[in-house]
């Protein structure tokens, strides 16, 4: 039994249990740094940070007992323990180290190949970059409402992950976080995401459903690249750009559903997805089919066929054609056109229905109702007003 007082001292290889004195607050750097023959630690309820490589090749530890008090686990602390196989991290916990439980050469639990089970609970803030990379066991994650930030490369090479349960409150995705998690399955990308890191999900080849919420503004370059079971995507109208490449390779994509907000789509965006047929453009398409169906104005599917362009309006759709390659600021004018014309016919029924209701109830306000002369009753919506209308439409 070795008794360890956290006082930096040089640690015995040969050392199987560790007795951890009450009232220790920080193992130290390197402190038990390649002990191979240790097997088991329980650390005290007053320890609060565990340093940088503190346990990094521990090979056959097997089991670590955590209690609530730890607030940090240091970088590379855990990296290349073999040997775990479940961990459950406290409450207390609000920060993963860079590498922690990596497997390779530079990370927290990063090379913790035998890792299969991994318990985050609710206080832990943000998980480090590359901290459970290459966790080649490691089959199903749920990630604590309190994580706001998952960082570069965090999951990436964790071939086995099924199933990642995200939750409101998560902000951003780091570069390469879910890299080559060639089993995951589906996500859905919580509201609170403003931008989803280059390459975040590249090669996540059996990745099927994406459901992505309001609120994500940026999807970074390659970050959904060669995901090969994708068939179909739904673009929130919050989303600003696509990335260059970010849905490149996607060779089964069908069906592309984006909204008026988007500005910018990246080169080779969607580079080589041979079996996308067509983009859909569903919020206008909405408008369009509201105003054909449920108004007077029914030349306005004639005045559509006039905006000449790459933008068509079939079969109560518009869309864009993949069969040919169109330049994005061409689509982007012939959806400012076709915007404008709903618009000017939202804005006539719109305020046609605000003048027809003005005009009943001074008609009713008169008690005029079988006057001849009704017509002299009618109020005409100023200009100012219709605008202000067609700011809300």
């Amino acid at each position: 039994m070795f008794e360890y007082t956290g006082d930096g001292c040089l640690v015995p290889k040969d050392i199987t249990s560790v007795r951890f004195n009450e009232g220790l607050i920080k193992i130290g750097e390197e402190a038990f740094f390649n002990c191979k023959s240790l097997t088991s630690i329980t650390l005290p309820p007053s320890l609060t940070e565990i340093g940088h490589d503190a346990f990094r090749g521990c090979r056959n530890l097997r089991e670590i007992v955590f209690n609530d008090g730890l607030r940090k686990i240091g970088h590379h602390a855990f990296r290349d323990c073999r040997s775990l196989v479940s961990i459950t991290l406290p409450s207390t916990l609000v920060e993963i180290g860079d590498y922690a439980f990596y497997v390779g050469e530079y990370y927290a639990f990063s090379g913790c190949t035998n890792l299969r089970e991994i318990t985050l609970n609710d206080g832990l803030k943000k998980i480090g970059n590359s901290a459970f990379k290459h966790n080649s066991s490691l089959e199903s994650i749920k990630l604590p409402s309190t994580v706001v930030e998952i960082g570069i490369n965090a999951f990436s090479g964790c071939y086995n992950l099924r199933e990642f349960t995200f939750n409101y409150g998560l902000k951003k995705i780091g570069e390469g976080a879910f890299y080559n998690c060639e089993l995951l399955e589906s996500i859905t990308i919580p509201s609170t995401v403003t931008e989803i890191g280059k390459s975040a999900f590249w090669n996540c080849s059996n990745l099927r459903e994406v459901i992505f919420n309001e609120g994500l503004q940026k999807i970074g370059h390659q970050a959904f690249s060669n995901c090969t079971s994708l068939e179909n995507i739904t673009l929130p109208s919050t989303v600003v750009e696509i990335g260059m490449a970010a849905f490149a390779d996607c060779r089964n994509l069908r069906e592309v559903k984006l909204n008026n907000g988007l500005q910018k789509i990246g080169d080779y965006a969607f580079h080589n997805c041979d079996a996308l047929e067509r983009f859909l453009f569903t919020t206008i398409s909405y408008r369009l089919v509201n105003i054909i169906q449920t108004s007077r104005w029914e030349e306005l599917e004639d005045k559509l066929n006039e905006v000449r362009g790459v933008v068509h309006w079939e079969s109560e759709e518009l869309f864009v054609s993949t069969l040919t390659h169109h330049n994005w600021d061409d689509i982007r004018r012939d959806l400012g056109r076709i915007t404008r014309l709903v618009s000017h016919y939202e804005l006539k029924e719109a305020t046609t229905t605000f003048e027809l209701a003005l005009w009943k109830s001074k008609l009713d306000q008169a008690d005029a109702i079988n006057t001849t002369n009704r017509s002299a009753y009618r109020i005409e919506v100023p200009g100012p007003v219709k605008d202000t209308i067609l700011q809300y439409l």
